[in-house]
């Protein structure tokens, strides 16, 4: 009997790991329009440690079906996170907000790269809790997260 009871414990202790909380949890995100189209999609592909890799799509319908997409790497450990991506051409800052199975995201500057009229802002519900492990760009090509880092797309 004490054996077992040793055995159990050490099982029990061995089982045990401390676990980073993960607030943004993997999966692919969609925000539908009026109509039930998917007008985004956001991959979360986590990362070890605490960030993790994002890729937001989203695009606008008729007339123009214009399109835009960002590939960022973010701080995964908190319930709101902001996307920034800034250079010569772009000066683009994005809230994240976790609730539930869903994220909520809205623009606090919009000069993110999109097509004309197109805005990311919405509610992106859970579509699959499964990692997805690559995101297709504008041209077709899939893009691995685990071989592309956010710099080099």
């Amino acid at each position: 009997m004490k054996r077992l009871s040793f055995l159990l414990l050490c099982l029990g202790v061995l089982g045990c790991k401390s676990v980073q909380p993960d607030n943004f949890p993997a999966g692919t995100y969609v925000r539908t329009g009026s109509d039930g189209t998917e007008t985004g999609e956001l991959l979360i592909y986590p990362e070890p440690g605490s960030t993790t890799l994002v890729h937001l799509s989203a695009r606008r319908g008729a007339p123009s079906y214009n399109s835009g997409s960002i590939y960022a790497r973010v701080n995964k450990n908190s319930k709101k996170i902001t996307l920034q991506e800034s250079n010569d051409y772009m000066d683009c800052e994005l809230l994240m907000e976790l609730e539930d199975d869903t994220i909520t995201i809205s623009t606090l500057k919009d000069e993110c790269g999109f097509g004309y009229g197109v805005r990311a802002d919405g509610t992106y519900k859970i579509k699959s809790r499964e990692i997805p492990q690559f995101f297709t760009n504008g041209e077709g090509t899939e893009i691995y997260f685990s071989e592309t880092p956010p710099g080099d797309y």
